[in-house]
Parts: C-alpha cells; sequence; structure tokens
C-alpha cells in the first residue's frame, strides 16, 4: 500500500479509537444518541472527511449506527463480550486460479458462511495476478471500502503480506483464511494446524523408508505462513530421528506440468537416496508422477507421494491430509470470526493423515 494510503487508514483507526474512548467515557450505552460529523469533527479537531471516515469505520464494526434523518447511535456491538455485528456484505479476496482450483462455490464453504450470516450477500473479489498492480488495487479497494455506507467484512483467501498489512491498518472487519506473516497480529484467521500436516507427512514419508524429503509447492510471491510452518515441522521430525539438515528440498514451482516434471526428474536424478515427496498443492500431483516416471521409478512404489491440501469429499488413490472440520463448518467458523463470536481470533483447525490400502500411481 503507498505511503499516503498506508498513513490515512492510520489516522482513520486512530479517530475511530479516539471516539470509541469517547463513547465510554461518556458511559453511553448501545441505543443511546451519539453526536453527529461536525460535533465529532469539532471535538477531535480534524478534518471533516477523515471523521466521517472514522465514524463509517466504526458503523462497519457495529459501534454505531447511522440511521437517516435521526442520526447517530450506539451499536449493539458496543461493550459487548461478545459482538453481534449485522453485515450487510462479506467480500471474498481471492486470485482467479485459485477461484477455480479449489472449487470454492462447490466446497459447500460459501454454505456455511451465509448459514451463520442469513440475508448477508457475500460476493467474490479478484485480486489482481500482477504483483506490481497490487498496492495500487488495494489503495483504491480499502478506499471505496472505507467510504462505503455497507457494513461490510472481508476474507483474505491465499493473501500476501501487502494485504494482510493493508487490511489491518484499515481496521476492518476482516479475517484471513489461512495464516499471518510475521509482524501482522489482531487479524482474526483460520488456518489448518501446518505444523501437524508437516509431522504427519514426514513421519509417513520417513516411515516409507525415504531419508529425504522434497516439498513441491506452488510458485508465488515468495513461501507462505504455512509452508514455513510445514517445513519447519518435517526439519523437526527429521532431526529427531538423526537425520542431516539437507533432509529437505524446498521448491517453489509455477503451476505448469513441464516444468514441475523436469524438476521433479532432476531432483531424482540427483539424489544418492530416493526421497518421498510432498506435493501442494494437489492439482500438481500428476506432473509430479510424470517426473517420477521420467527418471525411471515408479510413483507410490520407489518414491512415496503424499498430498497436503485437499478440500473436496471422497476416497483419493493417494495419501493426503484430511481437516477434521468440513469445508462448511469451516465456512461458518469463518462467519463466527467475523462477528465476533469464535472463541478466540484464530482458528487452528486438527487434521489426520488418509491412506489409501494401497496407494496407486
Amino acid at each position: 500500500m503507498p505511503p499516503r494510503t498506508r498513513q490515512r487508514c492510520a489516522a482513520i483507526a486512530q479517530l475511530a479509537s479516539r471516539i470509541e474512548a469517547d463513547i465510554r467515557r461518556r458511559g453511553l450505552k448501545p441505543g443511546d444518541a451519539y453526536q453527529g460529523t461536525a460535533e465529532t469533527t469539532r471535538m477531535l479537531k480534524a478534518g471533516a472527511v477523515t471523521v466521517n471516515q472514522a465514524l463509517q469505520l466504526l458503523v462497519k464494526r457495529n459501534v454505531l449506527v447511522r440511521r437517516q434523518r435521526s442520526g447517530t447511535f450506539i451499536g449493539g456491538s458496543f461493550g459487548a463480550s461478545r459482538r453481534e455485528v449485522a453485515l450487510e456484505r462479506v467480500r471474498i479476496l481471492m486470485y482467479d486460479h485459485h477461484l477455480v482450483e479449489e472449487g470454492i462455490f462447490e466446497s459447500g464453504m460459501l454454505l456455511g458462511m451465509q448459514g451463520e450470516l442469513p440475508g448477508t450477500h457475500i460476493q467474490v473479489d479478484s485480486m489482481p495476478r500482477n504483483v506490481a498492480d497490487e498496492a495500487a488495487w488495494l489503495a483504491q479497494f480499502i478506499e471505496q471500502s472505507l467510504g462505503s455506507r455497507q457494513r461490510e467484512g472481508f476474507v483474505l483467501f491465499n493473501s500476501t503480506v501487502g494485504m494482510q498489512r493493508a487490511f489491518h491498518q484499515s481496521g476492518l472487519p476482516t479475517v484471513v483464511a489461512g495464516g499471518l506473516y510475521a509482524s501482522i497480529e489482531g487479524l482474526p484467521y483460520i488456518d489448518r494446524d501446518q505444523k501437524q500436516v508437516g509431522s504427519l507427512l514426514a513421519e509417513y514419508l520417513l516411515g516409507r523408508g525415504h531419508r529425504r524429503i522434497v516439498m513441491i509447492t506452488r510458485q508465488r510471491p515468495g513461501m507462505g505462513p504455512g509452508e514455513y510452518q510445514v517445513a519447519d515441522a518435517v526439519s523437526e521430525v527429521a532431526a529427531r530421528l538423526g537425520l542431516s539438515a539437507n533432509s529437505l528440498v524446498a521448491r517453489s514451482l509455477p503451476h505448469d506440468t513441464a516444468v514441475v516434471r523436469c524438476e521433479v526428474k532432476r531432483l531424482l536424478e540427483g539424489c544418492d537416496e530416493r526421497p518421498g515427496i510432498i506435493v501442494r498443492p494437489w492439482q500438481m500431483i500428476e506432473a509430479v508422477y510424470g517426473g517420477i516416471e521420467s527418471a525411471g521409478l515408479r510413483p507410490q512404489r520407489d518414491v512415496a507421494v503424499a498430498v497436503a491440501d485437499y478440500f473436496q469429499p471422497g476416497a483419493l488413490p493417494y495419501p493426503v491430509i484430511r481437516s477434521a472440520l468440513s469445508m462448511r463448518e469451516q465456512g461458518a467458523r469463518m462467519a463466527q470470526l467475523l462477528l465476533g463470536q469464535a472463541d478466540s481470533a484464530a482458528v487452528l483447525i486438527p487434521v489426520r493423515l488418509e491412506v489409501p490400502v494401497n496407494p496407486k500411481p
């Protein structure tokens, strides 16, 4: 986010905090009247536009309610231990290719969200694929959202650190679907227990007799928090078994069949010991199998392969990590996080490793 936009968001969030402090000082309760923009501008000695955006931010959080021709009132969430925010719209931000590949509309996640948010409009907004365009797009998107009179919540899928930081600084009600990057504190998030994912996969592959592990991930601007945690857990299991520091090899590759196949073949031919392979995401498994076969080896026989993420129900011919919560249940948890009704600001989903009796190539 550009420095000017970042400073404006920080100013709006700071003014919103001062307004909340004023409400507490006055001892106001939900339903009580509060002053309008002009009086608040004089009280805060700030610009009317910025003050109005701060008031709108508090409306989005249901701290304030604005009624046409009636005025501004204290909202139902102010002072409550569990917020009850009536959201008019939830906007899901994700990249087009993730929308297609992860089958979000067929997964039941949206049904789970809608069940917790009856009457709320849920829409998907596509992020620009070019990272260079992201900052300007985010600045415009957040500025428009801060100026909107709708009570909105936001869900970030496969988010970059720039996305997380921008929404964190904006103060808008936001939930991250995935892990938080270092330095991002205070944003609610929901994610599978990635350390458990890494431990289960490492124990399975090493238990198959492999002494090294290759982790194949989708290329993007750097590895995400989930990949870090999986890699750390794999290394911890390897170290516990007395294996060397180079027992884990990570490759972040474009979702291109030829690239994945050739890189897997190159890695296998360059290893003294055949490694087991972790695949993130599952869509790359056919290309990984092709690379194994190109090296003259048999998938799941000579080289064990396990998938770290799969969201659709149904039996699969290879070992795969499954979440303890269905996608519908996960959607419901996301909505609860947006409403402030979850037991904590972080939901870590337990996982299990599902291994077919005879993994097939």
